[in-house]
């Protein structure tokens, strides 16, 4: 709403999604170690009310984008992709709980649930970030504003890539063939991810029209070492090409690159973003800026051993 000008529509549905993701997590936990046993039969309906809250929370969003008066911004498409992709994500995961109702098994298969994973990212996940970096990160930063060209093409580019991205991935285990077309959907999501980074300008010399206004900036550290992990990642994702295919080490890089991704990137921007927007928002300073860096140095020093060492 901040972000487009415009009242929070159907707010009061906020409290239904929030339940119903809650309540839907908290069934899946329980269900899914004890798939096996009767109470089994609690994995769908988990999945039914977890659907029903991305539902409802697609409904709210889309309908406050829709109601404002704001003119189309560059970031707009993002959120609206970010939503759908959520909505499909929630269908999947309705299906991968009936997948484990109906098979009493524990775990949902490696040529699904890895591809699931990343279409979860690539397509809400970041594209949520990245609508709200396009907005608000040269503001944050004190840097030029962002580059419409190279955000637009990172946008089409991602989005066209995001389902051959799922189904080459998906694919690869059952037909080898497919391994270039899964290669070339790594490489061209490694260059949009790169391409985002060069748009929104976050490693730019600041423009020091904010240097006269005295506020807390450490939240700016955070928001680059995101970044960072963001290139890392992706670099990563991308060095798993070259290696001997469902082998070991493969493995090993697919999971440095996930954490890499969720932890460095994912993480680090919420917090980094959670530094700056809680305090503004409750119209009060950082409880202790100490803390904070702290909290810094402890998730990237921890975020780089796990990586490196999964690696080595």
């Amino acid at each position: 709403p901040r972000v487009k000008n415009v009242e929070l529509q159907y707010s009061e549905l906020t409290i239904t999604s929030f339940w119903l993701m809650i309540v839907g997590n908290i069934l899946r936990i329980f269900g899914q170690p004890l798939s096996h046993e009767t109470i089994n039969v609690i994995l769908p309906i988990s999945g039914l009310l977890e659907f029903a809250a991305i539902l409802t929370f697609a409904y709210i969003i889309f309908s406050t984008v829709l109601a404002s008066k704001e003119k189309r911004e560059v970031y707009d498409k993002f959120i609206k992709a970010g939503v759908f992709w959520f909505l499909v994500c929630g269908v999947m995961n309705f299906f991968m709980d009936v997948y484990l109702f109906i098979t009493n098994t524990h775990e949902i298969p490696t040529a699904f649930y890895s591809p699931f994973v990343h279409l979860f990212l690539l397509g809400f996940v970041f594209m949520f970030i990245f609508a709200v970096n396009i907005r608000t990160v040269y503001a944050f930063l004190d840097v030029k504003t962002v580059r419409i060209s190279a955000v637009n093409i990172t946008f089409w580019l991602l989005n066209i890539t995001i389902p051959f991205y799922f189904v080459a991935n998906a694919l690869n285990y059952r037909f080898p063939s497919l391994r270039g077309v899964s290669n070339l959907t790594i490489y061209l999501v490694a260059f949009c991810m790169l391409l985002f980074v060069y748009g929104v300008r976050v490693f730019e010399r600041s423009t020091r029209e904010l240097d006269d206004v005295v506020m807390d900036r450490s939240y700016a550290k955070t928001i680059r070492a995101a970044y960072v992990w963001l290139i890392i990642g992706v670099l990563i994702l991308g060095a798993k090409t070259f290696l001997a295919p469902f082998s070991e080490e493969q493995y090993l890089f697919h999971g440095a690159a996930n954490h890499a991704l969720t932890v460095g990137f994912v993480t680090m921007m919420i917090i980094g973003y959670a530094s700056k927007m809680i305090p503004t928002f409750k119209g009060i300073n950082m409880s202790s800026v100490w803390l904070s860096t702290l909290s810094f140095v402890l998730l990237n020093l921890g975020c780089f051993l796990r990586v490196a060492t999964q690696i080595m």
